[in-house]
């Protein structure tokens, strides 16, 4: 029965990667990290999963593209603020927290990242901060027709607060930790599911002649 309990084991994790990647909520969400920043919930206007990265300018004006380690985390913005907080709803705590005055930033650049099909898969926003640009790439996760807006929306939450357009087309690649997305999910659970069922089957035929005798 081993294959049985090591399927388990395998089902359970994949599951648990793909239920991660559901989006972040702001009626459900947002009460929970207003109070991990110590704000009121109403003065959030955008949250979300992000992947983030801390580089500098020279890095950010450079032709050269190679992948850089990133970190998963949850994005928030306010009309003054820029927070950054470790990954996990139920994990970010205060003290984890990147918190940035809107104020305090010298521009801001929204850059796309496509597939081979030229298909919009992620986006990133860009802060320039002094000599420094925290990196924050999001994913989308609403209709291919709503992707431009979805990205623009926070962006010009940021330019709203008077930070300045900052051009910079370059999206950097960023490494992150395997996510599964919900198909790969559900595809994943029965496979695992059917491995389970097999092996119940083989282990039933191996017993019956035993039981006979």
């Amino acid at each position: 029965m081993k294959t049985h309990y090591i399927a388990l084991a395998v089902l359970g994790c994949f599951f648990f990667a793909g239920c991660a990647t559901a989006p972040l909520k702001m009626e459900t969400d947002g009460p929970k990290l207003a109070e991990i920043v110590g704000i009121h919930p109403s003065e959030l206007k955008f949250i979300s999963y992000c992947g983030f990265v801390e580089t500098t300018r020279e890095e950010a004006t450079s032709p050269e593209y190679y992948p850089i380690s990133a970190t998963e985390r949850i994005v928030l913005l306010t009309d003054t603020d820029l927070y950054i907080l470790i990954d996990g709803v139920r994990t970010a705590s205060a003290k984890d927290e990147i918190r940035v005055p809107l104020s305090e930033l010298s521009g801001v650049t929204l850059t796309f990242n496509k597939n081979l099909r030229g298909d919009l898969v992620a986006y990133q926003l860009q802060f320039l901060r002094g000599e420094h640009v925290l990196v924050v790439q999001i994913a989308f996760s609403g209709p291919d027709e709503m992707r431009l807006e979805e990205a623009q929306r926070p962006f010009d939450l940021v330019l709203a607060a008077g930070v300045p357009k900052w051009d910079s087309e370059k999206f950097f690649l960023l490494v992150l930790p395997t996510r599964l997305d919900a198909k790969t999910a559900c595809a994943t659970v029965l496979g695992v599911t059917l491995v389970i069922l097999i092996d119940i089957l083989i282990q039933a035929l191996i017993m019956a002649p035993l039981i006979v005798l």
